[in-house]
């Protein structure tokens, strides 16, 4: 049993099984067609002497009813000149008148027919007994050079096979080990994948790889989010009674708790799932009545006070037409996807630069302009932005604000769009149905 290899390659194991297969199966269909072939030809073979041997007893009978042995042993003679016959034997009442001269362990090897001579016709009173024998030897010999061309082109065939199905498999092993690489990371070396099964095999692994990695990602993120907003509870405590207690005037302590109320809110938010943090926020948009004007100065007045240290950067705010009624969507979500967007056109601005932010209406939706004078966004790259991890412009950006921001528009049925020349700025344009439209969809709206 120890001899038995624990492992073997699989081009071993395939070409081992092949091998046998072949070699079992054709020998097998081989022979069975040699074993046929010899059996017919030795049937006829069998046939034809029997013929001959009536016809030497034909030939024999009068001289042996006569008792004209000499006669008779003569005509023997003459029978097995015939190159068929190797010799004749000749008994008349056990009297021998003709025997074969060939040695007994040759006789053993010859094929021999039996007829008897008879007086009448009846066949009552038996004259003599003529046995013939035949060499059939070419017919054995003819069978042994068929088995060897067999079992040769047989086992050329096995190795032909073989030799195929080696190359097969190496082409299978590269593919497989070209698969494995890319799904290890590693850049993969030879060839690239030929069958098309493999390609749609290392397709599907990619899939579930990507897929289990963003799956184990958001558990991180979970467990990560869970933590966040069990420690940020007590420093904004703290920070809320701190604000509470300072000689502030009234316009910046309302900002500094409004900010502050905003972490709680994001804080709330971190461990949702997506179900509950979008039956929450349909919940707070019936409640919340806030006007989107109030919105969107609360949203400016923090960014001032953010970027106090920038002054050279400026937050202008235009109400052309302020829509009647709340929008629908929290307000929470709508402050932070404002902050992210203005973060944004903060960060694209190099030195010096405006940001305006437009509030209008558009028949059934809130419209919500936010313009900079920043540097701009190439129009090749504006399509490929919102999705995880797409970015432009930042070192460590990871596209989250910009994917939450049209995720959430788009949830409540509306429309968030980018337009950039990558030269003069960006500008960004934000629908959000009425709280009494939710449901129509934005698309179309000029």
């Amino acid at each position: 049993m120890n001899a038995i290899p624990k492992k073997i390659r699989f081009g071993q194991f395939f070409g081992i099984v092949v091998f046998l297969v072949v070699i079992i199966f054709s020998g097998l269909a081989t022979g069975i067609q040699i074993y046929r072939d010899f059996m017919e030809a030795k049937v006829a073979r069998e046939d034809s002497q029997a013929i001959v041997s009536k016809l030497a007893v034909q030939s024999l009978r009068a001289p042996l009813v006569q008792g004209s042995f000499i006669e008779a042993k003569m005509r023997a003679r003459s029978i097995q000149e015939s190159t068929q016959v190797a010799c004749v034997e000749i008994s008349a009442k056990d009297v021998p008148v003709a025997e074969c001269e060939l040695a007994a362990d040759k006789k053993q090897n010859l094929y021999a027919v039996t007829d008897g001579v008879f007086y009448d016709e009846f066949q009552k009173e038996e004259a003599a007994k003529v046995t013939l024998y035949f060499d059939n030897s070419d017919i054995y010999t003819s069978l042994k050079q068929k088995i060897r061309f067999a079992a040769v082109s047989n086992s050329a065939l096995a190795l032909f096979v073989l030799g195929i199905l080696l190359f097969a498999s190496r082409i299978i092993k590269r593919d497989l080990n070209t698969i494995i690489e890319e799904c290890e990371g590693k850049a993969p070396e030879g060839a690239p994948i030929w069958l098309a099964e493999f390609s749609y095999l290392k397709k599907k692994i990619k899939m579930h790889m990507d897929a289990a990695e963003v799956n184990a990602e958001t558990r991180a993120s979970g467990e990560l989010a869970r933590q966040v907003k069990h420690d940020i509870r007590s420093p904004l405590a703290a920070l809320n009674n701190t604000i509470k207690s300072m000689a502030l005037p009234a316009d910046k302590k309302s900002v500094i708790q409004s900010a502050i109320s905003r972490i709680n809110d994001i804080a709330d938010d971190l461990n949702r799932t997506k179900v509950n943090s979008i039956t929450a926020r349909s919940e707070n948009s019936i409640q919340s009545r806030q006007s989107l004007g109030e919105i969107l100065a609360s949203v400016i007045d923090e960014k001032r006070i953010q970027y106090k240290d920038l002054p050279e950067i400026a937050f202008e705010l235009h109400l052309d037409s302020e829509p009647d009624g709340s929008v629908a969507m929290d307000s929470k979500e709508l402050k932070r996807i404002l902050s992210n967007v203005l973060n944004n056109s903060v960060e694209a601005i190099e030195d010096t630069g405006l940001i305006k932010v437009d509030l209008g209406r558009n028949q059934d939706f809130a419209r919500i302009f936010v313009v900079d004078t920043g540097k701009g966004i190439p129009p090749e790259v504006i399509p490929s932005l919102g999705g995880k991890g797409k970015t432009f412009g930042k070192q460590h950006g990871s596209g989250l604000g910009l994917y939450h921001a049209i995720s959430t528009i788009e949830g409540v049925g509306g429309r968030f769009t980018i337009d950039s020349d990558g030269i003069s700025g960006t500008c960004v344009e934000i629908l959000i149905p009425l709280a009494s439209n939710q449901g129509k969809p934005a698309a179309g709206i000029l």
